[in-house]
């Protein structure tokens, strides 16, 4: 009866989360909520009152669990023992989950790691950098957005760990598009999640919504780069909120996606120069590793080509010619255009290449 309460709660009030967490521990069943439906709506003010009045016209729970079936989505209900157990804590925790991939990995510590779309090659290194010494003892929590949450995802399936992508939109939204292939890497080991039943557009309120529940699930969030008001912050607030752990790369004064971690720090947030920093938080500092710090040379290792796999090798080889157009990548190695862009990033997040003037990849060593 919870089951059915949850999804008919995330269908009626997805946009108001605290309202639905309070339905869901008010009420027993889809039937006890029907009863109260007309003072329920009743309260509802302004925009949303004849949005969810028209919700509720078209509630359909059979017909979402066939579209959820055929989708291969599972449902993680707040009851449940797979409902990540950190998330359970939060006043405004949702109903329910929709979890595309691997169930098991919301079980699994996590940390976060969020930052600006608009990110420099500092924070792209550093973000990669720290990805990878983490991975082994955090599934790796973000959002999914261009920039900084895209290389902490793309690291961590990269290093063969797991990582979450919590969505801003419906399960079946993916956004940006270009991360159509990334989400399906991340599906793997790891899953994408959200709190919105499919068909659920990616408006902007809804992805500093969906911010709470990055922070919500991880035992900490690690801001890399973010401007002074943007939804990395927005992440870290929540965090705070959250009674999560605040963690934040400082960056060059001059940079305006380094004002927002250099006034995390200010205001009490690890400061971060290194992955141990982290690590060193909870115990688990990687001793059989040397240490590892965040970048401050251009000085690049090119890869053990013994230990490449075929693909990456056949590019590799292939960028042996300077300044190659991803076109001309893909005609010399036959590898298609889905298969050769992880390969290339993987490669640029190394600091093995470097990309110049209309995307043409060159190798640095």
């Amino acid at each position: 009866m919870k089951d059915a309460l949850a999804l008919a709660l995330s269908v009626l009030f997805h946009d108001s989360p605290r309202r639905a967490r309070q339905y869901y521990d008010l009420f027993a069943s889809v039937t006890e909520l029907e009863e109260h439906r007309n003072v329920l709506i009743s309260q509802i003010q302004g925009k949303f009152q004849p949005v969810v009045t028209q919700r509720w016209k078209t509630l359909n729970l059979d017909l979402l669990r066939t579209q959820l079936d055929r989708m291969n989505v599972v449902t993680v209900m707040a009851h449940h023992p797979e409902y990540p157990l950190l998330l359970k804590e939060i006043d405004d925790a949702p109903p329910v989950l929709y979890v595309r991939g691997q169930v098991s990995a919301l079980s699994q510590d996590m940390m976060g790691i969020v930052g600006t779309r608009g990110m420099s090659d500092y924070g792209k290194r550093a973000t990669a950098e720290i990805t990878s010494a983490l991975t082994p003892y955090f599934c790796i929590v973000s959002g999914m957005a261009k920039g900084i949450d895209t290389v902490a995802h793309t690291t961590t399936v990269s290093q063969n760990g797991t990582t979450v992508a919590v969505m801003g939109t419906g399960i079946d939204q993916i956004y940006p598009r270009e991360n159509e292939g990334l989400s399906r890497r991340i599906q793997e080991k790891g899953a994408l999640v959200s709190e919105y039943p499919p068909g659920t557009d990616g408006l902007s309120f809804r992805f500093p919504q969906r911010n709470r529940l990055i922070s919500g699930m991880a035992r900490g969030v690690i801001v890399v780069e973010a401007r002074e008001k943007s939804g990395a912050l927005s992440t870290a607030g929540h965090a705070i909120s959250q009674n999560r752990d605040v963690f934040a790369v400082p960056g060059p004064i001059f940079s305006d996606v380094s004002q927002g971690p250099n006034q995390l720090i200010k205001q009490g947030a690890f400061c971060v120069t290194s992955p141990n920093d982290i690590l060193g938080e909870y115990n688990r500092l990687p001793l059989p590793r040397t240490t590892v710090t965040l970048p401050t040379s251009t000085s690049v290792i090119g890869p053990n080509v013994d230990q490449l796999q075929p693909t990456e090798h056949a590019v590799w080889t292939a960028l042996s010619q300077p300044s190659q157009s991803i076109d001309n990548l893909s005609e010399t190695t036959g590898i298609p255009m889905h298969q050769l862009l992880p390969v290339l990033t993987l490669f640029e997040l190394k600091g093995w290449v470097g990309v110049g003037a209309g995307r043409r990849y060159s190798r640095h060593s």
